[in-house]
């Protein structure tokens, strides 16, 4: 399993176990109001309903960007497979989010190595690799993926976005722009 795999799914164990965290939290913290109508509080008590409070949420936000940079990982690396230019424009299109926050989103997704050896060139707007081996072992199966279609159906190449679409389609699925032929 190649290092961007690695971290792909790790990111995914780190996000679940801080999910599972935030719910212990919000368990305790219930526990602990219970205890507001009930009895009285002392300082240290409500200190620690206020501590617990604060440790899920932010877990809970942490488990929430993780999940969301997979899942962004995964659409982008879809995108990257179909154009292999490297276009940040065209995920920009695609995707339907500004320039600027797809060039955000790579470069977190650079330091948490989900690629390696790639980086963003801002002028040109796209992002480089510096390997052969561009993609994770994911992208090998969008691959597979894509030749078992090719062979089911004929396909045809959208001018806007490079995405493959059925033959008898009338608008792109990746980018929603009229297909011609189609």
């Amino acid at each position: 399993m190649n290092q961007c795999k690695v971290n792909y799914i790790s990111a995914l164990i780190l996000g679940i176990l801080q999910l599972i965290s935030a719910i212990f939290f919000a368990i305790m913290v219930i526990t602990g109001l219970s205890e507001i109508f009930t009895s009285q509080l002392d300082g240290f008590e409500l200190m620690l309903i206020i501590a617990l409070s604060v440790g899920g949420i932010s877990c809970l936000i942490s488990a929430t960007d993780k999940f969301k940079l997979a899942s962004l990982y995964k659409e982008y690396v879809r995108i990257l497979e179909i154009s292999k230019d490297g276009s940040i424009t065209r995920i920009s299109n695609i995707t339907k989010t500004k320039e600027i926050v797809v060039i955000c989103n790579l470069q977190k997704m650079i330091k948490k190595r989900y690629f390696t050896g790639a980086e963003i060139n801002v002028d040109t707007k796209r992002i480089i690799f510096n390997h052969t081996s561009v993609y994770s072992d994911l992208s090998s199966n969008i691959h597979k993926n894509k030749k078992v279609r090719k062979e089911e159906n004929k396909v045809i190449i959208c001018q806007k976005c490079g995405g493959e679409n059925l033959l008898d389609t009338l608008e792109c699925e990746y980018c929603g722009s009229k297909i011609n032929g189609g």
